[in-house]
């Protein structure tokens, strides 16, 4: 059954919203997977979004060098899922961008290349591109390296793309330190160095950009500051 899906239109900064911002800016309350599918098709330039870690059940454990014990992180079958829907959503010259991590799962590594695998084997997407983040202070381990780099994962129809920024040697690096969680067991902002830079190359102008995990807004405020249109959705209000 279809989850109740609200329209949330809201100032994501602070302070009052004119009415062009009112137009550009919105949040949706609801599952992504029910709201993706109204959208008309072919309108979004980039769907930008980090879907939930695979958290633990228990605290990080410092000195044991496992990151978690159960993956209950957003199952891979949504993750493919948000996939096949974009197929008929984004631009043909539009983009996926995707941050994702890996982590310790019982001493074993949560790989990130499968999952990249998976995607283009089974919605057609083509991974064309990734951006590294190095986080200045990830959570520290003993007794095996500390994950200190994540990836923004870049896809699109096509294998062969011309970028809508022109680029002239872009280092695919972003540097900086994770964003504090809001309130504690919750899942912590990506910075907004990440959505910045990825709308900065792969949309312009009052562009449609889409994040269909939208947490905390990150994406949206970093719309706000380009003027791009955002939609962000979710099933919590952060």
């Amino acid at each position: 059954m279809m989850v109740g899906i609200i329209g949330i239109v809201q100032n994501i900064v602070g302070g009052d919203m004119t009415d062009r911002e009112k137009n550009m800016i919105k949040h949706i309350k609801g599952d992504c997977l029910d709201y993706l599918p109204t959208l008309d098709d072919k309108t979004i330039q980039l769907a930008m979004f980090s879907p939930p870690y695979f958290n633990s059940e228990k605290k990080y454990q410092r000195g044991g060098g496992f990151h978690n014990t159960v993956p209950v992180g957003e199952p891979l079958f949504d993750i493919l899922e948000v996939f096949e829907i974009l197929k008929n959503k984004i631009k043909d010259e539009g983009y996926i961008c995707m941050n994702i991590g890996f982590s310790y799962s019982e001493g074993k590594v949560n790989r990130v290349g499968e999952l990249i695998r998976q995607i283009e084997r089974r919605t057609g997407w083509h991974n064309i591109d990734k951006i590294y983040w190095h986080k200045t202070n990830p959570i520290p381990l003993r007794g095996r390296l500390t994950n200190s780099v994540e990836t923004i994962e870049v896809f699109a129809k096509y294998p062969l793309m011309k970028y809508p920024k022109k680029i002239n040697y872009e280092h695919n690096f972003i540097e900086t330190a994770v964003a504090a969680a809001r309130a504690e067991n919750k899942q912590k902002a990506y910075p907004i160095e990440l959505p910045l830079k990825c709308i900065d190359i792969f949309t312009k102008e009052n562009d449609l950009v889409v994040d269909p995990f939208e947490g905390s807004g990150t994406t949206g405020k970093a719309c706000e500051k380009l003027n791009r249109k955002y939609i962000g959705i979710d099933l919590i209000n952060d």
